[in-house]
């Protein structure tokens, strides 16, 4: 994809794009070599030679073809050194965590092992530190009074969005059950901002409008995926979401007061149908779509990477027309809320002046 930081300046210059931006995007499709890592690892990143000195946070698959490597604490492209690697450690995607430099905070109550099925994706097994979590207000208490020491913080007062994204809880009556002990729980520790629920088993008009009523400030992200192939690379529980069922989900939500996004991975379909899916779905989400680059965990992953997505013209491409289908939107990508994003240090021509992490 990028064989040298010489190549990366090229294409920079050839499409217009930062390339900071450039590095970042081929790097979260492409992964790291290591000789001490060999499934997912996590750290900051700080270009050397960068003007801005911006911190980058990154969780990359390990790749042994790619021409990323990380070595000690040093990123190279090809033979070139082009970053200083910071705060590295093993990736288990079931960590509670900041972002937005302390403002939001994305939640993990649920064991992954619950959630598998998905083509893509293979967090279920990675070797994982969270344990089984009943969802009642007692436990649910437990749990935020815990991540508060875990946080190092006093109280969740300071806390402007708290966002669940976790595995699959396998039946919707289990997760409203969980959202609202969650949600009352954090209140009893000073938080009073909006409420995300990130994630696909939220279907009936019943749960949303309840839910819409019991927490002030609730919104939704559906985590579409793909628009295409649904049917092979979703789990059994999340195909049964159609995308005209999604749609219709989404508009009637917004009549409760919801807000709505869409989370999806690309890299699984063509261009013309990813930007076909999005344009479907511009009119009824309320903020800019998460796009996660797709990150292969194995060879046999790399094999859904679309043709198209082999290139770093297919990304750069895509985002300079998502930057046109959203140019007189008020949606803007923020890159603290997306790692995997298209998006790092400029959007559609404007510097990004916010944190990345």
């Amino acid at each position: 994809m990028l064989k040298s930081k010489r190549h990366a300046e090229e294409i920079s210059k050839s499409y217009s794009v930062p390339l900071e931006d450039v590095m970042l995007i081929a790097l979260n499709a492409c992964g790291i070599r290591s000789d001490k890592y060999s499934n997912r690892v996590r750290f900051q990143l700080f270009f050397v030679n960068s003007k801005d000195k911006e911190c980058y946070f990154s969780a990359m698959f390990c790749n042994s073809t790619s021409n990323f490597t990380l070595s000690e604490n040093k990123l190279y492209l090809g033979s070139d050194y082009i970053a200083d690697a910071d705060n590295i450690e093993i990736d288990t995607c079931s960590n509670s965590y900041f972002r937005n430099g302390g403002k939001v905070l994305t939640i993990n109550t649920n064991p992954g092992k619950r959630c598998r099925g998905c083509a893509f994706c293979s967090t279920y097994s990675l070797s994982r530190s969270d344990k089984e979590l009943n969802y009642d207000i007692q436990s649910a208490r437990y749990f935020c009074e815990q991540l508060l020491k875990q946080l190092k913080i006093e109280s969740y007062s300071n806390i402007e969005r708290a966002a669940l994204c976790t595995g699959c809880f396998g039946h919707e009556d289990i997760l409203v059950e969980n959202l609202l002990s969650l949600h009352d729980s954090l209140k009893l520790f000073g938080f009073n901002g909006s409420f995300v629920y990130i994630g696909s088993e939220l279907t009936s008009y019943g749960a949303i409008e309840y839910l819409s009523k019991a927490i002030n400030n609730f919104e939704m992200y559906i985590t579409l995926e793909t628009f295409t192939n649904r049917d092979n690379l979703l789990h059994e529980e999340k195909k049964k979401l159609s995308l005209d069922k999604a749609e219709d989900i989404m508009k009637f939500s917004r009549t409760c007061g919801v807000k709505n996004n869409i989370v999806t991975v690309i890299g699984l379909e063509s261009h013309e149908n990813y930007i076909h899916g999005i344009k479907r779905f511009q009119y009824v989400i309320d903020r800019f779509p998460i796009i996660n680059i797709l990150q292969p965990y194995s060879k046999s992953m790399e094999s859904l990477r679309h043709s198209e997505a082999i290139n770093i013209s297919y990304y750069l491409e895509i985002r300079k027309e998502l930057e046109m289908i959203f140019k007189n939107h008020r949606h803007r990508p923020h890159p603290w809320e997306c790692y995997r994003s298209l998006w790092y240090t400029e959007y559609n021509g404007a510097k990004i002046y916010e944190i990345k992490i």
